[in-house]
């Protein structure tokens, strides 16, 4: 059993589960009761406060109630004495004197603390009474200056009244619950305007109502925030009510409540609300603390597995949907036609959950009827949003796979992440830098090619265009390498309309880049969509690498010696790191003796420019296919095993590498740039697919297989 760190929004989550649970508790809010009536209304602790001692309400816990103790005392001073008497007591014929002596010094005793008690009561009645004056001199003083009639913009007979819609929320809520006390008494909000806020700002009432004039002008900042203030000093219930009647969470920003409040008050089905916050109100019995516990455990883990599951950039913060858009999605797309829902959205942050069951009579049939639904019922939803069919995140047993069912989830639709342009322009440039400084010092291992350069900058010669004609073959090999693995995604890019950013180039230590990172911005359609895009680009490079390795050996083992004298070199060490690699160099140069790798590391083969960058891609795209984040080896290996396999596999893969590093001198560079690189920028896994539930087929499977089988060869060093 593994300890759960709860997160700071969890905990508040938390916390508004257990107060929406017992608002009569005194921890959520004070219960008040209302004169002559039975039903307790919550108000908030600092409305209690303000009432005098003496007219505080009690708190019932249970079936007792707990309340400041009342002494009732005649007018001379002394105790009541409507006690029954007490019962004979048993007394000693010896000592009696002795006990009522003691009695009376009892009785004397008592009296004295009762005095003390009663002149305590009164001093703090007294105190708590002036600084309630005093606080009511305050407000006065402020709603007088801040002039609670005057119209809004300064000029009288224009615009809304200062305090409308302070008043427009006070009237919601006294329909709502008519016996609720509201701290800012409607006192505020009349005046030279004429009655009280029920009067002036009715609620769904007649077409003359200020709530249904027409469209409503827009609010000053000090209005919102007036509204706001009695908008948080409700009771929790009463909040929650008011949010959900506007489709939206209690915990969202006030402001926008408050604005929507103002926006469709007349709207708003007052009775429907009452019932609502009635139920909300009601004491729960065991079996709703029950239900209610199990649904906060189970929101807990499915936002656990949320985090887990699906990488941060869907889960970008004030990005996803609002309660509006799923609930139309809910109710009016989903249905026994389609998915039925079995339970109501759960919002895990910034993607939802909707739980169900396909009734098509598979997943594609199913997104296409769900495609087709929000086309005709719900245009525009789409540009916005995007819905993927998937396994279920939290990894629950279902019924119908021991890892969950399939459930919906409900993201925005830009999946792409946020990027910093200068950092990615930085990385690019650095890697550029890199494969550039790869090229010099392969031709710097040449002596003859170093000698020359010294004796041109000895003579302050400083026309290289020699030396570039010898560099421009590496860099358009290496270049047309890579072009070959973006080319090979787009393709699939192009036949499946997804969307991707542009490429980013990762530098490296001991080779001339790492790779070109791209990230998928919007859902592939399906696994096969996801497989294809991450396998087509290492394998075009994998291809073009092997073409420019051999075609460079071939030119290199039939070049005469002069002609190899400007060969650049590479040294022993560098060709081992590779078995694959080293093998076809030794089978072309050496003859397959294995002498030529038999020298020193730091010898070096001269080999042609075509040869050492299929060398150095057959490298890149190896490590490109490595299962691990959001490579395109782990966006195979997640389309063939699914993300709970990508992750053990991954993982696995990543424990492998460090502890190579331990063992492995030869690549210790390479993997440890590798490492850090992929640590920073791609370790999520990759972005939903729309349909994640058809798994792909089987000869994309075998080809993984194979295609991992090659990267092993390239990236296991020779013994």
């Amino acid at each position: 059993m593994c300890a759960y760190k709860m997160s700071p929004k969890r905990m508040k989550n938390a916390l508004v589960a257990a107060a929406a649970l017992v608002p009569w508790c005194p921890t959520a809010c004070v219960v008040a009761f209302a004169p002559h009536a039975n039903t307790a209304v919550p108000l908030t602790a600092s409305a209690a406060r303000s009432q005098p001692r003496s007219s505080r309400p009690s708190c019932r816990l249970g079936g007792f109630s707990v309340g400041r103790p009342q002494l009732r005392m005649s007018e001379g001073g002394s105790a009541d004495d409507d006690a029954p008497p007490p019962q004979n007591v048993d007394v000693p014929e010896n000592g009696s004197d002795t006990l009522f002596a003691s009695m009376g010094d009892a009785a004397s005793e008592a009296q004295k603390l009762k005095e003390a008690a009663r002149r305590a009561l009164l001093e703090a009645d007294r105190m708590e009474a002036e600084l309630a004056l005093e606080k009511i001199a305050k407000l006065e003083k402020s709603l007088s200056t801040l002039g609670a009639s005057v119209p809004l913009g300064g000029r009288a007979g224009k615009g809304i009244d200062r305090a409308a819609i302070r008043g427009q929320i006070e009237a919601l809520a006294k329909k709502i619950d008519p016996a609720m006390a509201i701290p800012w008494a409607s006192s505020s909000t009349s005046g030279a305007g004429g009655g009280s806020a029920d009067a002036r700002f009715s609620v769904g009432s007649s077409p003359s109502s200020s709530l249904s004039a027409g469209t409503k002008q827009p609010l000053p900042p000090s209005e919102i925030d007036d509204a706001v203030a009695l908008f948080e000093d409700l009771p929790l219930v009463m909040r929650l009510t008011l949010a959900e009647a506007v489709d939206m969470d209690f915990d969202d920003n006030p402001r926008r409540i408050i604005e929507n409040l103002y926006e469709r008050m007349d709207t708003l089905n007052v009775d429907e609300i009452s019932k609502a916050y009635s139920e909300g109100s009601r004491k729960p019995s065991q079996t709703d603390v029950k239900d209610v516990l199990i649904d906060f455990q189970d929101a807990i883990t499915m936002e656990s597995g949320i985090d887990s599951q699906i990488p941060r950039q869907v889960r970008k913060e004030g990005k996803g949907p609002g309660a509006a858009d799923v609930k139309a999605f809910y109710e009016t797309v989903c249905g026994k036609d389609t998915y039925q829902p079995s339970e109501a959205p759960l919002n895990t942050g910034e993607v939802w959950v909707i739980r169900g069951k396909n009734t098509k009579k598979d997943a594609i049939s199913l997104i296409e009827a769900l495609e087709k639904g929000l086309e005709e019922k719900l245009p525009g939803w789409s540009d916005k949003h995007q819905f993927c069919y998937v396994m279920d995140p939290s990894l629950q047993e279902g019924n119908e796979d021991v890892f969950g069912d399939p459930v919906i989830l409900v993201a925005n639709r830009d999946m792409g992440p946020s990027t910093n342009v200068a950092l990615l322009g930085l990385s690019t440039a650095a890697s550029l830098f890199g494969s550039l400084l790869f090229g010099l010092s392969a031709y710097g291992s040449n002596p003859v090619i170093l000698e020359r350069l010294k004796v041109a900058n000895e003579a302050a010669d400083y026309d290289l265009a020699w030396f570039n004609e010898l560099l421009l073959p590496f860099l358009g090999a290496m270049s047309a390498i890579q072009i070959c693995h973006e080319l090979g995604q787009r393709a699939v890019v192009w036949r499946d309309g997804f969307k991707v950013s542009s490429p980013t180039i990762l530098p490296s230590l001991g080779l001339p880049y790492l790779s070109f990172l791209t990230r998928i911005k919007t859902s592939p359609k399906d696994l096969n969509s996801l497989f294809d895009y991450g396998f087509a680009g290492p394998v075009s490079g994998l291809a073009a690498s092997f073409a420019f390795l051999l075609t460079g050996l071939q030119i290199t083992s039939t070049m005469g010696v002069e002609a190899a004298t400007y060969l650049p070199s590479i040294p022993v060490a560098f060709v081992k790191i590779s078995t694959l690699g080293g093998t076809l160099v030794d089978q072309y140069l050496g003859g397959g003796t294995g002498m030529l790798l038999e020298q020193t590391g730091g010898t070096g083969i001269p080999l042609h420019p075509l040869a050492v960058a299929g060398f150095a891609g057959l490298m890149i795209n190896s490590l490109d296919l490595l299962p691990i984040g959001a490579s395109d080896g782990a966006r195979v290996m997640q389309a063939v095993l699914g993300r709970l396999g990508q992750t053990v596999v991954g993982g696995t893969a990543y424990i492998f590498i460090l502890v190579s590093l331990l063992f492995v001198d030869d690549q210790r560079d390479i993997f440890f740039s590798y490492m850090i690189v992929n640590t920073l920028v791609q370790r999520d896994l990759e972005i939903p697919c729309v349909n994640e539930i058809d798994k792909v087929e089987l000869p994309r499977a075998i080809a993984a297989l194979v295609v991992f089988f090659v990267a092993a060869l390239v990236l296991v060093p020779m013994s």
